[in-house]
């Protein structure tokens, strides 16, 4: 009898949603739960290379602006515990939209925070979304996966989607980065060392300019002017003769 009835327990995914309706209560919160952990991979993983562009955008420096992401995680640790402290008290559900509405709303008015308090305070916020967020969410799966036989697969299938959107992240956002200062044939002047050194040259009747590129370093539009060379040696002879 018992074996029976273990050969009617439908095994398969499909069957699975079309037979058991709780489990596809469950398949769809699940589905859910993947969008909302892409979108907060998606979110926390743009400040890293915008980093350097809100240190332009909010004319400050680069200590400054290393409490963006400072201020993040703050907010990420005081979103938490309200998360916390809501979740027995308010629909798990609106806690988790409310983290997303947070999310995108502090998404869309950085670029605009061209204040530096306002532009930690959106950081803040930003966290407090994301904290709120990813409580919530695990409490949730926890709730409702907790009976589930491949709870670990789903479980790791959520964390594997927070990271595809971290990854797709840097990439969506690279092209509207401030572009880096480049020279002409890919060719970078090292200023520092090229002062120096174009110095000496010119001292000696040449100059030059110290680059490098793809083929290492070279000289471009070098020029040696033998004649000022000669003057100058034979000007310091004739000074050491008459010092003799």
């Amino acid at each position: 009898m018992e074996s029976n009835i273990a050969k009617n327990i439908p095994d398969s995914l499909m069957e699975r949603l079309s037979t058991d309706k709780d489990f596809k209560q469950r398949f769809l919160i699940w589905i859910f739960l993947c969008w909302a952990f892409i979108v907060l991979g998606w979110v926390m993983s743009q400040l890293g290379p915008s980093l350097l562009d809100l240190e332009k955008l909010t004319d400050s420096t680069l200590e400054e602006a290393s409490w963006f992401v400072t201020a993040t995680f703050i907010g990420y640790l005081c979103g938490s515990v309200i998360s916390g402290g809501l979740f027995g008290r308010m629909n798990a559900n609106r806690i988790i939209l409310i983290g997303l509405f947070m999310l995108a709303s502090t998404s869309a008015a950085i670029p605009f925070s061209v204040i530096y308090e306002v532009m930690v305070l959106m950081h803040i916020f930003k966290g407090i979304g994301g904290g709120l967020l990813d409580a919530a969410g695990h409490s949730v799966f926890i709730l409702k996966f907790r009976e589930e036989e491949s709870a670990r697969s789903y479980m790791q299938t959520l964390h594997f989607i927070y990271a595809v959107g971290g990854i797709l992240s840097p990439i969506a956002t690279s092209p509207f980065l401030l572009s880096t200062p480049s020279n002409k044939n890919n060719e970078t002047q090292w200023q520092s060392t090229t002062k120096s050194y174009d110095e000496m040259f010119s001292n000696a009747g040449m100059s030059g300019i110290l680059t490098t590129n793809s083929n290492g370093l070279n000289f471009t539009n070098t020029t040696i002017n033998y004649s000022t060379a000669y003057n100058d040696n034979k000007s310091e002879i004739g000074g050491q003769e008459s010092i003799l």
